[in-house]
């Protein structure tokens, strides 16, 4: 056994001897990369190096990575995505220029809608509207079947250089009779509103605002337009025009109150409380247009002359439903039902509203409307909750509706889950007098006469007429200093 272990060492010293005295045998060498791999892979690394220039150095690096990064982009010119950082990083460093002759570089070699996009989206950063303009509208001829965008952008690039002529013909191209798009009203009406705001006699605008009236295909977008066109008269002192264009508004979308309230406050505004000889004129007549009538109705509300008011709108009513203006638009019915409620005439608005419903049965506002009416009259009280909370599905927000629910729990001696929604309502809504007045109430009901006392001190604050409330007020503040005493 010894033996075998002498042998054993002998044959492990004479092996590590050979080990350390025969050479090794060299690796074989690796082929050359081909010349454009080789590119590319050192424009890797001075990407790369950029990189991390950029993450490690920070702004204290910025030079060496814009460095790297033009080697990078200089060894793989064809690589649009390294041409694009470099540009995207001269930008940032504020060479502009040199940016943009990046990408002047780059759609010499590849010319391409993508390439025309970026060029023409640096030189509208640096205030080149006009060759903003020429790229954008190069953009859109390499890619015809999806060019509306860049047309869009060239357009503006149009308007921001002051060509507004151009920038008129793009977009009548756009809008192609017989296949409307809903931009093909947007976009002039936009610019249009843009520069009405931004050139004080609006001369510019008015090429604008007139196409959009061209492009409308509805009423709102109709009405939208002339309303537009009436502030740019306004603006040039032409009165007369802003008369015509804001009573064409309201033919757009007859028995639309807000427009007709509009309407009113203007002609009173321009013309003068004479103006209402001409509305009394235009209402004898054999077939009276619907406007007049409804500016009467709303000079008679003014005046708390609800019978009048009823009047006119029963008339405006008949002369809408006489030139087709059906169904009537659901703000009509609740304005007029507001008006018959004033007026003394409850069966009459409660009737209105509930037909109205039939007509619009979605109407957050309708629905709402009769909620309340019946809350206030204590009736029906299930069903009023009912509606009040599919008007509450619709706008949970609103602190009308809010104030409609809290009133109904009111009425069902509910007056913990009232003052909640009365709270809500009052967050939304601040300053409103009739909630504050409602609250009040709610706070007599659960005992606590100083918060009731300070929210109808609160709502006289904002509706000093109300003679309800400041009777309330005198005689719950008289008890409470009687209780005092």
């Amino acid at each position: 056994m010894h033996l075998l272990g002498l042998a054993a060492g002998a044959l492990l010293l004479l092996l590590g001897a050979g080990c350390g005295t025969f050479p090794a045998t060299p690796a074989p060498h690796a082929p050359p990369l081909p010349r454009a791999d080789a590119e590319f892979s050192q424009s890797l690394a001075h990407f790369a190096h950029g990189l991390i220039l950029d993450a490690e150095l920070g702004p204290d690096g910025s030079a060496a990575a814009l460095n790297a990064f033009r080697q990078a982009a200089a060894l793989d010119a064809t690589n649009t995505l390294l041409t694009q950082v470099l540009a995207g990083r001269l930008w940032l460093q504020g060479e502009h220029e040199a940016a943009i002759e990046e990408i002047r570089q780059q759609l010499r070699r590849h010319d391409s809608a993508a390439n025309h996009a970026i060029l023409a989206s640096l030189a509208e950063a640096a205030g080149k509207h006009a060759l903003a303009a020429e790229h954008f509208g190069k953009a859109a001829e390499r890619q015809p079947d999806d060019s509306r965008e860049f047309r869009v952008m060239q357009a503006r690039s149009f308007i921001r250089a002051g060509d507004d002529r151009r920038a008129l013909r793009i977009m009548r191209r756009l809008a192609k009779p017989g296949r409307r798009k809903p931009g093909d009203f947007d976009l002039p009406l936009v610019w249009g509103c843009h520069l009405r705001r931004a050139e004080p006699a609006g001369v510019r605008a008015r090429p604008y605002l007139e196409l959009a009236l061209e492009c409308a295909t509805n009423g709102m977008q109709r009405a939208l337009a002339h309303e537009a066109l009436a502030t740019v008269a306004i603006l040039g002192g032409d009165t007369n025009g802003a008369r015509r264009a804001v009573l064409q508004a309201v033919r757009a979308l007859p028995g639309d109150m807000g427009r007709i309230a509009k309407f009113t406050r203007f002609e009173l505004g321009v013309m003068g409380p004479g103006v209402t000889n001409s509305w009394l004129r235009a209402a004898a007549a054999r077939r009276p247009e619907p406007a007049p009538l409804l500016a009467l109705a709303h000079v008679a509300a003014a005046h708390r002359d609800y019978s009048n008011a009823c009047h006119y709108v029963a008339q405006g009513r008949r002369a809408l439903e006489r030139d087709g203006a059906v169904p009537l638009a659901e703000g009509f019915y609740t304005l007029y039902a507001h008006f018959l409620d004033e007026a003394g005439r409850g069966p009459e608005a409660e009737q209105l509203l509930l037909e109205a419903l039939e007509v619009h049965p979605d109407s957050a506002l309708l629905q709402n409307h009769l909620a309340y009416f019946w809350a206030v009259a204590n009736r029906r009280l299930k069903e009023a909750e009912r509606l009040a909370d599919r008007a509450l599905e619709q706008q949970p927000e609103n602190g009308a509706f809010l104030d409609t629910r809290g009133w109904i729990y009111y009425r069902q001696a509910r007056y913990d889950e009232a003052l909640k929604q009365l709270a809500l309502a009052v967050r939304r809504e601040r300053n409103d007098p009739t909630i504050l007045d409602h609250m009040g109430d709610v706070y007599l009901a659960l005992g606590r006469l100083k918060e009731a006392l300070f929210c109808w001190r609160r709502s006289l604050r904002f509706d000093p007429e109300n003679a309800v409330v400041a009777e309330k007020l005198r005689q719950h503040a008289a008890a409470k200093e009687e209780a005092a005493e």
